[in-house]
């Protein structure tokens, strides 16, 4: 079927009695793209609730108003925004529903907050000032791998055996499926980018550019390692080195090393600014890996996710998974200029110094005021892991904003949430404290190209972390964890 390159626009009066039009088009629109019953049915629950809640939330009891669905087909599915100029986005709210709407699957009134997430696989909220608020929501089509598999468990080998001989390529659209089995032989289920465990989704990801996998492939054609750049639309010349894998008889045989080498050469072939990992912390093996590749620790992202299982790796975690971000540059930076809070400025120099970068660090004028319009923020996040807030403009709520939604995450029960900012912008320089005020603390910095470099801050909902369980390779690493736990307020108090 062609791709469908336009959108769909529905504008819809803010009145329930049309709830049954929308969930008409937009269970076409599914039908269109190819989903299945179940999947189908999933996005018009997802739909219902998130359009329940504009009308019920978004305006004033009487208001008469409208709002825009706009339906786009996506790389792996679709995705369905819902654009009003109502009331800003209250997370509270949201939480409150979530505690007590009806978690019955046939209650059409409204599924509550948690089943929106548990029927779509990405829900994000965009607090857009004066143009008003989105919700947006993707669903993926694709069968996941173990329905390849007769016994998916007993056949995985974890003693290690000879290296056969191998070449590195790009992976054929027809090996999709080869790199799932590798994905799962390597953590099972338990690996975050669910994306690794649906071949059409890898294909098709592929296919449009937005994901390059590299394959380590033997004689006999088959699969046994994979690494993948994803390119996630915030920074084209920065994506993220992700899904590194070997299946487990042929780890510490130097695959994984030649798959990051020829994953290094792609990028200078093609002319990419850098790139950054995500590397677990209870073990030290990836953070060795992307160490040979040239990448280094610029970030520690605590608790981050439930802990993973490793194939034929014994060390673990009974805590909640931490993360530490690597990063390299692939061409030479004369200076980056950026606006740094004062007392975060050692370490943050430290960081870029150890990337080989000079950095300038710009004072704010004197008497700069926050610019007086409504701060634009973006809210993501899984209800059963981690929430991500990201400043996508400064307004003069916006330390007001961030405290309003930090509260509907903790009401949620959300274990972690991390904020990023800007360090462009001078009120970077000027407001950290105040969101530290609130419980975050320093989390270190994603570098990006053309002005996109972000600080991290995080924030620990009733966790009391064992630093000690946090396994880092790199002096550099060892020396942002302490000093990520010297600010940990947490810490303080125990």
């Amino acid at each position: 079927m062609k791709a469908i390159q336009d959108e769909i626009i529905l504008t819809v009066p803010n009145n329930l009695g049309y709830l049954p039009l929308i969930l008409d088009a937009t269970a076409a629109f599914a039908r269109l793209l190819g989903f299945d019953d179940k999947k189908s049915n999933e996005v018009l629950l997802g739909v219902e609730e998130a359009v329940v809640n504009v009308i019920d939330h978004a305006f004033a009891e009487g208001e008469q108003a409208s709002f825009e669905l706009v339906f786009q087909e996506i790389a792996l599915g679709m995705q369905i925004t819902i654009k009003d100029q109502g009331m800003p986005f209250d997370p509270l709210e949201l939480a409150k529903m979530a505690e007590t709407k009806s978690f019955n699957a046939e209650d059409t009134r409204g599924l509550g907050l948690r089943l929106m997430y548990g029927f779509m696989d990405e829900v994000s909220f965009v607090n857009l000032g004066k143009a008003g608020k989105e919700t947006r929501l993707v669903k993926y089509r694709g069968t996941r791998i173990p329905e390849m598999m007769e016994s998916p468990r007993a056949d995985i080998h974890t003693e290690t055996q000879p290296m056969p001989a191998y070449h590195i390529r790009q992976m054929l659209p027809h090996e999709a499926a080869a790199v799932s089995k590798c994905a799962y032989l390597s953590y099972g289920y338990s690996y975050s980018n669910e994306h690794v465990y649906f071949p059409e989704r890898l294909r098709q990801l592929n296919e449009e550019g937005k994901m390059v996998s590299l394959v380590a492939v033997t004689e006999d054609h088959g699969i046994i390692g994979h690494i993948a750049f994803i390119f996630n639309g915030d920074d084209p010349l920065v994506p993220v080195s992700d899904d590194a894998f070997v299946i487990p008889q042929y780890r510490g045989s130097g695959c994984l090393n030649d798959l990051g080498k020829a994953l290094i050469d792609w990028a200078m072939d093609h002319g990419l600014m850098g790139t950054y990992t995500w590397a677990v912390t209870s073990h030290p093996y990836s953070q060795k890996v992307a160490l040979k590749w040239g990448l280094s620790d610029t970030a520690i992202l605590l608790a981050g996710d439930i802990p993973f299982e490793f194939k034929a790796i014994k060390e673990g975690s009974t805590q909640r998974e931490s993360e530490t971000i690597l990063f390299r540059y692939f061409r030479p930076v004369d200076k980056i200029e950026i606006y740094a809070p004062l007392h975060h400025v050692d370490m943050i120099t430290q960081i870029y110094e150890h990337q080989g970068v000079p950095v300038e660090v710009l004072k704010p004028a004197p008497g700069i005021d926050i610019p007086d319009e409504e701060a634009i923020l973006e809210v993501k996040y899984d209800p059963s892991i981690i929430a991500f807030i990201t400043v996508k403009q400064y307004g003069r709520n916006v330390t007001s904003e961030v405290s309003r939604i930090l509260k509907g995450l903790c009401i949620q029960r959300i274990e972690t949430i991390y904020l990023y900012l800007p360090l462009n912008e001078p009120h970077t320089a000027l407001l950290t404290a105040d969101f530290e005020a609130l419980g975050f603390f320093f989390c270190g910095i994603m570098p990006g190209s053309e002005g996109r470099d972000r600080l991290m801050l995080q924030y620990l909902n009733n966790q009391s972390l064992d630093y000690s369980q946090i396994c880092l390779n790199s002096e550099t690493g060892k020396m942002l964890l302490n000093y990520i736990k010297k600010h940990d307020p947490n810490q303080m108090l125990a």
